[in-house]
């Protein structure tokens, strides 16, 4: 086995990727590990969005199938999975019941704003934008009483993007509004606040407000009035490899790198390039990843996220049952709870949306039917612990090799009181003080959680591999 070593730096946690993850629902979250609320029907689309503070959004549209009206609904919940009733009506903001689709975007740390399809028409759907304090309280000071009304030619790729300075673009198929920070129009932005341009769905914004845009046969980059950047892979256009008509997502990540993963077609491809659009090439030696090769069970994708410094790509098995799979920046599958695959097989009937990773948790929203009941699901996984602090927010520095054989020598800058070996039950397995090193010859090949105790400061848990 290939010798790693890890490094816990001053402040910032970094995980160790160990060619293994271990994840579990985290059963302190909600009941047992999820969050229901009950919607009209199971023909419905959800959403999740993290607020400051790791507090969450959940949103939904459901309608029952012998009705024409909409639930269109917001619920606030705070990152232990109970719900915050301060937020609006005792927890449940309802918005207009428009028949299309929606999305939600934080603006700012106070407020978000809500982009819905108004009118559902194949020729000609009207938008509408409307603004929320994190409270769940309209803004009337926006636009006008609150809500921004867009007629035009809305469709299935309109979108909404918020720029750095908190105004935003909103598009339709062949146009961008502008508008500033309280719904009003750019006037200066193209002709009297629009611009003529063929897009396709927004994917996100640079440093300068350049902005990407995906479609079923590529990215492009743009500047902020929808011009191609020429630079970016030579013509502004970076054209997927496989000649398929499909449907993608992607992530742009916090050190500038695109994720792109195809969601349709006959084949299932993740790519990853900087933001110029040149493939990775240390990205399994050729900047993409076939899917389909690791395992035919896993018939589709729809959705990816960056959790614990991997890659997390979510979709559906052929029973259909929701998976996760992860990869890691060298485009390598690293497998989860000694799996390639992991399937979720603990509640019945349930199909998921979206994933989205943060610091600490790993969330999946979704519908599951019940008891005859269809209901909004919110999954929260985490890593296995020992119910106690996990993370490093003192400066201690440590480092060790990783696997072990017959001892375990940490290096630091501080005197150890002690040093645990636990397994992954938590039960503690063997213990020393006042010593960097114990003893691990006895252990059985497989891993384990160390916690190290620094003289005078918190202590310190990962894990580590007994060969």
């Amino acid at each position: 086995m290939k010798k790693i070593t890890a490094y816990l730096l001053v402040l910032v946690l970094t995980p160790l990727t160990i060619g293994a993850q271990d994840l579990e629902i985290d059963t302190e979250f909600g009941v047992n590990g999820t969050f229901r609320h009950e919607l009209l029907d199971s023909q419905a689309q959800t959403g999740l969005l993290i607020l400051n503070g790791d507090a969450l959004l959940i949103y939904a549209q459901s309608r029952a199938s012998n009705s024409s009206i909409y639930e269109n609904i917001i619920i606030k919940i705070f990152n232990d999975g109970t719900i915050d009733s301060s937020f609006a009506d005792n927890g449940v903001l309802t918005l207009p019941d428009y028949p299309g689709n929606f999305s939600v975007k934080t603006q700012n740390s106070n407020s978000f704003l809500v982009r819905f399809d108004s009118t559902s028409s194949s020729s000609n759907t009207n938008q509408s934008v409307l603004k929320y304090t994190n409270t769940g309280q309209p803004d009337i000071n926006f636009a006008s009483n609150g809500e921004l009304l867009i007629p035009g030619n809305g469709s299935s790729s309109s979108n909404l993007i918020i720029l750095n300075d908190e105004s935003f673009l909103v598009s339709d198929t062949d146009e961008i509004y502008k508008f500033d920070v309280n719904g009003n129009p750019d006037l200066t932005y193209g002709t009297n606040g629009v611009v003529n341009v063929s897009l396709n769905r927004f994917l996100d914004i640079t440093e300068n407000n350049s902005f990407f845009t995906l479609s079923s046969t590529g990215i492009n980059k743009k500047d902020v009035n929808g011009n191609p950047i020429l630079s970016f892979d030579g013509n502004g256009t970076f054209n997927f490899p496989v000649d398929f008509q499909s449907d993608y997502t992607g992530i742009l990540t916090q050190n500038n790198t695109i994720l792109c993963l195809n969601i349709g077609g006959p084949s299932n491809n993740l790519y990853k390039m900087n933001t110029d659009g040149v493939l990775d090439m240390n990205f399994n030696n050729q900047g993409s990843v076939d899917l389909n090769n690791n395992d035919q069970t896993l018939i589709q994708f729809f959705d990816i996220t960056l959790f614990n410094g991997l890659f997390f790509i979510m979709g559906d098995t052929t029973t259909p049952e929701p998976f996760l799979i992860s990869y890691n920046s060298s485009g390598e599958l690293v497998q989860i709870n000694g799996n390639d695959s992991y399937v979720e097989t603990s509640i019945d009937d349930l199909f998921y949306d979206n994933i989205t990773g943060t610091e600490n948790a790993l969330y999946a929203n979704g519908i599951s039917f019940e008891n005859d009941t269809n209901n909004l699901v919110i999954v929260k996984y985490s890593q296995p612990s020992l119910s106690t602090e996990n993370t490093l927010t003192n400066s201690t520095a440590i480092n060790y090799s990783n696997p072990v054989k017959n001892k375990l020598i940490l290096n630091t800058n501080k005197a150890l009181e002690k040093i645990e070996i636990y397994n992954l039950n938590g039960s503690l397995i063997t213990s020393v003080n006042k010593t960097n090193t114990i003893d691990t010859q006895n252990l059985s090949s497989g891993v384990y959680i160390m916690r190290a105790y620094p003289k005078g400061n918190p202590s310190v848990v990962r894990k580590i591999i007994k060969q």
